[in-house]
């Protein structure tokens, strides 16, 4: 069992943030829209990334919005422009 442990029960840095991360969508622009989940701030919301999983070492991250609300309302505004 102990041996079990040490070979599976560690977990990298990498896989616990891409565990985090909550799919929104998938978009032909950013890939992947994504909540993370390990980022919460004093309000309880989540910071909106566009990931792309392809990028070695956890995927390369941008910054969409602060949260939810203000990513759904940038997409509706775009789409209504």
């Amino acid at each position: 069992m102990r041996l079990k442990k040490m070979a599976y029960g560690h977990k990298t840095e990498r896989r616990l943030r891409v565990r985090a991360l909550v799919v929104l969508m998938h978009d032909d622009v950013w890939d992947v829209v994504v909540l993370d989940s390990s980022q919460r701030d004093q309000d309880g919301e989540y910071p909106v990334y566009a990931w792309n999983p392809g990028v070695l070492e956890g995927g390369l991250m941008e910054k969409l919005a602060d949260n939810f609300g203000e990513f759904t309302l940038n997409e509706c505004q775009q789409q209504l422009s």
